[in-house]
């Protein structure tokens, strides 16, 4: 059932034009900037974007120029796990692996990160998501102590209950380019 979600959804994310996913991206990160929790987080984490997730570039530039400690999860495959790396501009992303990663070396603290945008393939109104399949973002959020946003477009939204297991955790809110929807 998860295979058949992420490729009905992935199929139409890639159908999106160039201009079109800026557009709905722009929406959604202006909503993110919006929020109280964004507004008082020092510290948060980012991710950058992989085969037609909304670009949080935006949202970088923004943090950085407001002074916040900014992350980028750095995907370790052999452990199965992401490590939040600082990065203090986008020209610190390589974009030439299959999954974007931050060039820098200073690991982040993930007990200091306030707030870390979570990206999905997609997201039910109960908080949980649909990745790629490895549980990284889900071993990460086991033990967050921040505030876990989920960001994807309106049409990933499913308003029925996704397929999960005992080890996928919600994230608190989910942000699209229509809609902020808290997460009781």
């Amino acid at each position: 059932m998860k295979q058949k979600i992420r490729k009905n959804i992935r199929t139409i994310r890639k159908e999106l034009s160039e201009e079109k996913r800026n557009y709905l991206g722009l929406q959604a990160q202006k909503k993110v900037l919006s929020l109280p929790e964004y507004q008082s987080a020092r510290t948060i984490m980012l991710y950058a974007p992989f085969q037609g997730e909304i670009d949080t570039l935006f949202l970088l530039d923004k943090a950085l120029k407001e002074g916040k400690t900014v992350s980028l999860p750095r995907t370790l495959f052999t452990e199965k796990r992401i490590v939040p790396i600082r990065i203090c501009n986008k020209d610190e992303i390589i974009f030439e692996r299959s999954v974007p990663q931050p060039l820098g070396e200073e690991e982040v603290v993930k007990s200091s990160i306030q707030l870390a945008v979570i990206p999905g393939i997609a997201f039910d109104l109960l908080g949980y998501r649909i990745g790629y399949g490895g549980g990284f973002y889900d071993r990460f959020l086991a033990d967050f102590s921040g505030v876990s946003i989920g960001i994807c477009f309106d049409f990933q939204l499913c308003h029925k209950p996704l397929p999960r297991s005992s080890l996928d955790i919600p994230v608190h809110t989910i942000i699209t380019d229509e809609q902020i929807i808290r997460i009781k």
